[in-house]
């Protein structure tokens, strides 16, 4: 019983999680048997689905696209979020915004405040009832599966390090070091350059 205008979410809380490395995160999303198989574009939708992650409430980046019935694959190109930061950024202005998705007519992304791939504290899926479907209300099921980041950086980089170090007698003493380190070099211990 969703009232219109309405939307529930169930969040996951995380340690900061770092998916900027990532290209894309995907995802299965289920829609029962009392939501169509198709939408024309333009039409409006029984419900929208939506994931949301980000730092907190007011910082966070979202996908949202009609719910349909049965299984759907969705991939989400997360270079198009940063994309649409750095045009929102442009602007400066920090309350959501919302930005069509490349490629899908039906979806959308919407940034709000200033989230950061780096530092992932929630991650939050959730379904909304449209203000436009007035006064119906929703009662819906809807299934997440498999949620994953895939394609992770795999570009090669390296890194030097020298020193040495020069005695002139009794006289005077120079040493000198240089390290150098390109972005996506990192150590076996380590989980991604910096």
């Amino acid at each position: 019983n969703l009232r219109y205008g309405d939307e529930r979410m169930a969040v996951r809380y995380f340690r900061p999680l770092d998916i900027f490395y990532y290209k894309k995160l995907k995802f299965f999303i289920h829609g029962d048997g009392t939501m169509p198989d198709n939408l024309v574009p333009g039409a409006i939708p029984s419900a929208y689905a939506f994931i949301r992650f980000g730092i907190d409430s007011m910082n966070y980046y979202e996908y949202r696209r009609p719910l349909l019935r049965g299984w759907q694959d969705i991939e989400i190109q997360l270079s198009d979020l940063t994309s649409i930061k750095q045009i929102r950024d442009t602007s400066r202005i920090y309350q959501r915004q919302v930005f069509p998705v490349p490629n899908e007519p039906l979806a959308s992304f919407a940034i709000r405040g200033n989230p950061i791939l780096t530092r992932v504290l929630f991650v939050g899926f959730g379904i909304a009832n449209p203000a436009e479907r007035y006064p119906n209300e929703l009662t819906t099921t809807m299934w997440i599966d498999e949620l994953r980041l895939i394609s992770p950086e795999s570009s090669n980089d390296w890194a030097a390090v020298a020193s040495t170090e020069l005695k002139l007698a009794d006289v005077a003493s120079i040493n000198a070091s240089f390290n150098y380190t390109q972005p996506n070099f990192h150590r076996l211990e380590e989980r991604f350059g910096n």
